[in-house]
């Protein structure tokens, strides 16, 4: 057994080698792996024996594991010693604990990040902003795995089993963006099977035929994107045949999951996640809201004085713990506002539901000649900008106001910013404005557009 080893994965890499160099293949402009090691698989199948006993439901009030795991996090994490003194009983008093924001990461990250956990595993994942506040968030890579592993228990909630194969492409995860990483990586939670992300926008092809028969060669049982990205395909018209597409990201419009299906004859899941947070729900069979179903994470609803609301009330969503070892949260307000139902549903998974989840919906722009403009090449801009949160709004001229809200002192010179910006938009007039309450009182809405009322 020991010789035979280094054979598999001779076989493997050199089956992942051969896609990469195809003819037709993308402009790859980075390379990864899932770096996961024995430790992070037992951790892993441990998980998902507990996303299975989860499946009756979870605590309207805190959880037991919650308790032990908050006193470990309090030894490791500045920011819970700070919000949990000395002598305080959350277990009597939890609703008195304070919330966090969005903006206390970007502000405060080094106070939350973990202690204990060696900087060897750090991965380093880029928010896409579309919250109002650009983070970088480290990572572990059972962190990163806890994706896919989510994914694929969606996948049976909807009757689904990809057949992951190794060595043969496996997933792609589609981008349509003016530029982002592309790289091609073996899945180890997936079977060894490989994972590609691959960008639609014709930036990233030697040629802009070679994007259609480099996706219908390979042609992936699992398609993942954004309802940016999946549109552009739907568009495409390619002869795929995935059996189960999973949006993880944004918000999904009806009409769009409609189209897709039709078009792909195959389910396609709306994944509810968020870069801090990892996955939180997915969107229910019958349509009646998402469930709830990491069995890691404490989901409360609560109203703006930090109480919960009841059931069928409108709430922000807040959320405890979580499989990121490098960023423990406590009682994070993810600024996603829904109503909260406890019980069975229709579908019969036993699993709370959020039901009308507001935010992150795909907001139309547009470059200066008509094309449209995915909101995380606008991110991918402010990204390295000292932004809090931000604000964007296209007129029916295209035009562009951008109201920002710096972290210390404005910049001095802004001509750079604003000069990336018409590199994504075309040249547009684009106007700064400087507010640094903005996202005080409540969440600000990231992109607004003009063209909202009138594109589907």
């Amino acid at each position: 057994m020991a010789v035979k080893a280094p054979v598999i994965e001779n076989f493997l890499e050199k089956n992942l080698a051969d896609v990469l160099a195809d003819a037709c293949a993308p402009v790859w402009n980075f390379s990864c792996s899932d770096r996961l090691e024995a430790a992070d698989h037992a951790r892993l199948a441990l998980f998902k024996d507990a996303l299975r006993r989860n499946m009756h439901g979870l605590h309207k009030t805190p959880p037991n594991w919650l308790w032990p795991w908050l006193w470990e996090k309090r030894r490791v994490s500045s920011a819970f010693r700070q919000r949990i003194p000395v002598g305080f009983l959350p277990q009597e008093h939890w609703s008195e604990l304070p919330t966090a924001h969005r903006s206390d990461l970007v502000s405060h990250l080094s106070d939350w990040v973990a202690e204990d956990v060696p900087y060897s595993q750090m991965m380093i994942y880029g928010s896409s902003g579309t919250t109002g506040h650009p983070l970088l968030i480290p990572k572990t890579p059972y962190a990163a795995a806890l994706y896919q592993v989510a994914l694929q228990f969606c996948f049976e909630q909807y009757g689904v089993q990809p057949d992951f194969r190794a060595g043969e492409v496996g997933n792609m995860l589609i981008c349509a963006q003016h530029h982002t990483v592309i790289y091609g990586a073996l899945l180890s939670t997936w079977g060894n099977s490989i994972h590609l992300k691959v960008n639609l926008h014709k930036n990233a092809w030697c040629k802009e035929s070679d994007r259609n028969l480099f996706l219908t060669k390979y042609n992936p049982p699992v398609l993942t994107g954004d309802p940016i990205s999946l549109a552009e395909l739907l568009r495409l018209g390619l002869p795929l045949t995935p059996v189960v597409l999973a949006s993880t990201a944004l918000k999904m419009p009806e009409s769009l999951k409609e189209a897709l299906e039709t078009r792909f004859l195959c389910p396609v899941i709306d994944f509810y996640a968020m870069n801090e947070t990892g996955p939180i729900a997915f969107a229910c069979p019958k349509g009646a809201g998402f469930h709830v179903f990491m069995p890691d994470l404490y989901v409360e609803v609560l109203d703006e004085n930090g109480f919960h609301v009841a059931d069928g009330a409108w709430g922000e969503i807040t959320v405890t713990g979580g499989g990121n070892d490098f960023l423990p949260l406590l009682r994070y307000r993810t600024g996603d506002h829904v109503q909260f139902f406890s019980g069975v549903c229709t579908c019969g998974i036993h699993l709370p539901r959020l039901v009308g989840l507001s935010g992150r919906k795909p907001v139309p722009l547009f470059h200066k000649n008509g094309t449209r403009i995915n909101e995380a090449d606008v991110s991918k801009v402010l990204r390295y900008w000292p932004v809090v949160a931000f604000s964007l709004y296209q007129q029916l001229d295209k035009s562009i106001e951008l109201t920002v809200r710096w972290m210390e002192d404005i910049p001095t010179n802004t001509t750079d910013l604003v000069e990336s910006l018409k590199h994504v938009f075309g040249d547009l007039p684009i106007t700064l404005i400087a507010d640094n309450q903005l996202g005080q009182e409540h969440k600000p809405l990231p992109f607004i557009s003009a063209f909202t009322a009138s594109v589907h």
